[in-house]
Order: C-alpha cells, then structure tokens, then sequence
C-alpha cells in the first residue's frame, strides 16, 4: 500500500493515515518496518492520525444491528430540520446544514468519540455552526445598515482617535482575541487540530454578541460609532476566514 501511495501520487512531503485509535500498534510496527526498508524515502513522511468514533445522541452506531447511518442520509435529515426549524429555502438549508454537520465533528478533538445531536447541531444559540453563521450574518447586516463609513487616522500631533477614549471591557476582550488568531491556525496546522480554530471561533462569536449587546454601535457618537464597526467589520473578517478553513460557507443572510 505505501509504495502504490508514494508512487501513484507523485512526490509526498507525508501521507497522513486518518484510522481509529484501534490501529495505533500496527501504524507504528508498519512504519518502522517501511522505513527499514527505505529510510530516504519513508523516514518521518508518514503519520497515523488517530480519530474516534461517531455515534449518534441515541446510541452506537453497530453494522451487526443494522443501525448505521450514511453521510448522504445525515445532511438530508438536518437539511430537512433546518427547513422545518427555520423556514428557510432549499439552498440556505443545505448550507447551514452543511455547516452544521462539519462543525459539530470539528468542534471535537479527534481523540475523543463524538455523540452526534442533530438539534444540538443546528441550535442557532449554541456551539454550533449556524451559531457562527449567523453572528457573521448579524456584522453583514449591520455594516449594510450602517452605509460607508471611513476610519478617521489622527494627522495632527495630540490630534484624539476613537483609540485614546477608554475602552469599555467588551471592546477590549474582541480586540485582545484578534490578535490570537494567527497563532491560534498556526497551532492547528501544527498539531492537526481543527478544533481548536472551531473553539476559537466560537469564543469570538460569543464575544461580539456581547460587544453587541453592551456596546451601542449604529447610534453611538460618530467617533465611537466609526471605531465599532470596524470592530464588527474585523469580527466578520475572522468568521470568515475560520469558518473557510474548516470547509463552511459563510452567509450574509439567514
């Protein structure tokens, strides 16, 4: 198998085995064996990628009981709930349900097993895809409602910008996680852990709609208002490209 996989596919910097932790002992013996063979071309090019079981809320998933569900069936069912739930279109539907399926196994680490909870999954209030995409959808509408507006920069020495007012806490906490978020993808890619890119979006989202409810945006003063909509628009920006990494579409209405 390595040798049809380090043949057919060209040039490999490594080949990553996404295989339950049951195989954990015959990866390494494998391997070793591989690299005894060739160590120029396997040595440290291949990697076993433990990742646990999906079972659903209602319990294990078995072959034997006949109780195993498709991919296909899963995000028609959830489509199926979010059009029902929601009152959505079709297309809408299959994207939020999508985002709702990914989300849900991502969110996890892979080490751990995952109960699957399709409401849970598609909870609009929760740890949950369409919880991001709507928080990237509420910045949408609010920058849309809010026209152009432009980032005043001081020209003149002891000129004040919205940056010398003090911050109240909600402001600061969003302004202190985005400076996370470089190092947060470079943790991910690291130690192959999407995960932590999902807990990050997520504590982001739960932030801004703090930052939402405490802080007047459209109607605060005009240095203020300024000032906090690029503190929206910086929110959306970060959903978006975080969600992108984890394979979810974002949407500017829902």
């Amino acid at each position: 198998m390595a040798e049809l996989e380090f043949s057919e596919f060209g040039a490999i910097d490594q080949c990553i085995h996404v295989v339950t932790p049951e195989q954990t002992s015959f990866f390494k013996v494998t391997f070793k064996v591989q690299e005894l063979l060739n160590e120029a071309k396997y040595k440290g090019k291949q990697l076993h990628f433990a990742y646990e079981f999906v079972d659903l809320k209602g319990g294990k998933m078995s072959s034997r009981e006949g109780n195993i569900v498709t991919g296909e069936w899963l995000l028609d069912e959830v489509s199926a709930r979010i059009k029902k739930t929601y009152s959505t279109s079709s297309e809408v539907a299959e994207k939020i349900a999508l985002a709702a399926v990914k989300y849900a196994f991502l969110k996890i680490e892979a080490k751990k097993k995952i109960k699957f909870d399709i409401d849970e999954s598609i909870a609009i209030n929760g740890n949950s895809g369409p919880y991001l995409q709507y928080a990237y959808a509420r910045c949408q509408s609010i920058l849309k409602k809010s026209g152009d507006f432009v980032i005043s920069i001081p020209t003149k020495s002891g000129e004040k910008s919205p940056q010398d007012d003090r911050f109240l806490p909600e402001e600061l906490a969003l302004l202190r996680t985005f400076f996370r978020f470089p190092e947060i993808v470079a943790d991910a890619a690291t130690h192959y852990a999407p995960h932590l890119v999902s807990t990050y979006l997520f504590d982001l989202t739960q932030k801004f709609n703090l930052f939402y409810e405490k802080c007047p945006i459209l109607k605060a003063s005009e240095k203020k208002r300024n000032f906090r909509l690029l503190i929206t628009a910086a929110t959306a920006q970060i959903l978006k490209n975080g969600l992108h990494l984890l394979g979810i579409e974002v949407l500017d209405k829902i």
